[in-house]
């Protein structure tokens, strides 16, 4: 399976920008495998990325996120849907696809090494 992903940020290099001073200038990163599927990735931002689920903000480093959730990236928010809008046809035809996100690691059971299913 092939992915395409995409940077999110203030900054004009990002495929995604958010014109918004708290947000950094490369704030995440968003894969999209398919049509449905969404991961999403903090890339270490100091005022972090937060998903709204079950009625409170949750914090979030990595994992699958869904078209119908509203995201905060620092404290500008905005919904799934409306991000993976922003990119375009011609935004997908400039990434290079490639077999596994740059920036995604496995993650492993702690006991037996084996790389977590979700």
């Amino acid at each position: 399976m092939n992915f395409n992903t995409f940077s999110i940020g203030r900054s004009k290099s990002c495929t995604i920008i958010l014109d918004n001073a708290r947000v950094s200038r490369v704030h995440a990163e968003i894969t999209v495998a398919g049509s449905e599927r969404l991961y999403l990735v903090d890339r270490a931002s100091l005022g972090g990325t937060r998903v709204w689920r079950d009625d409170e903000w949750e914090g979030i480093r990595q994992g699958y996120v869904l078209k119908g959730e509203m995201l905060a990236f620092a404290e500008f928010k905005i919904s799934v849907l409306e991000l993976i809008n922003q990119i375009t046809p011609s935004k997908i035809n400039l990434v290079e696809s490639i077999e596994e996100p740059l920036s995604i690691k496995p993650r492993r059971k702690v006991d037996t090494g084996e790389i977590k299913l979700d």
